[in-house]
């Protein structure tokens, strides 16, 4: 029997009453138990890191071509610059440390903010397939995942090392055989979200962001 066919099997079982004192106790563990196969089902239907980290470092990234402009400043970006950048890797450039609060999910490991300079050979690893990122799968140090039908949801966590360590919320949901990334949270920091081919922020420290640029 698989852990999928044993939920229904638990949860029935769950739902049998019994005719001694002891029923209610034997009703909770068995909840208990079906609930703990649930959420390991769940596990077991999630995509590995191996499937899911290029996804999650490409939904994080800056196309080649926006890099190439951010690079050539002297100093770090703003997202009017960039416009209608604000995938992760723009907004971690974009927001210098002091505008970080305390306890967010993102720090440079300095205290300063990288220029794109400083940036740029770890950014650039991902060069050849078409964009940069801040995220890069070899960089992760821990990442959880848990799918319910057609939508997943983890969180991933990452140094790079004499750079930056994030932590991000992510949402994905089922593209046919693929996952496509569709929100991006970095605790205590801000939300990004898909948006048809663009990301846009939605929330930065809890409050609507006066850094994204209208849409044009």
């Amino acid at each position: 029997m698989t852990l999928r066919s044993l939920v229904p099997a638990l949860l029935l079982a769950s739902a049998v009453g019994c005719c001694n004192c002891g029923c209610t106790d034997r009703e909770a563990r068995r909840a208990a138990a079906a609930a703990d196969v649930a959420a390991e089902v769940a596990a077991a239907d999630a995509p590995s890191l191996s499937e899911l980290g290029p996804a999650l470092s490409q939904a994080a990234s800056m196309p080649n071509e926006t890099w190439e402009i951010v690079s050539q400043s002297v100093s770090a970006p703003t997202l009017g610059e960039i416009r209608d950048e604000a995938s992760l890797t723009a907004v971690l450039i974009v927001l210098k440390p002091e505008e970080l609060p305390e306890g967010s999910g993102f720090r440079f490991t300095s205290g300063e903010h990288a220029t794109p300079y400083e940036a740029a050979p770890h950014l650039e690893r991902s060069k050849d397939k078409g964009y940069v990122s801040v995220l890069q799968p070899e960089d992760v140090t821990s990442y959880a995942c848990e799918v319910e039908g057609d939508e997943a949801r983890g969180q991933v966590a990452w140094t790079t090392a004499d750079a930056w360590t994030g932590t991000a919320d992510f949402v994905a949901r089922r593209d046919g055989e693929a996952w496509q990334i569709v929100e991006f949270k970095v605790p205590g920091q801000f939300t990004t979200r898909r948006v048809g081919d663009t990301w846009q922020v939605t929330e930065l420290g809890g409050e609507e962001p006066t850094l994204v640029p209208p849409r044009r």
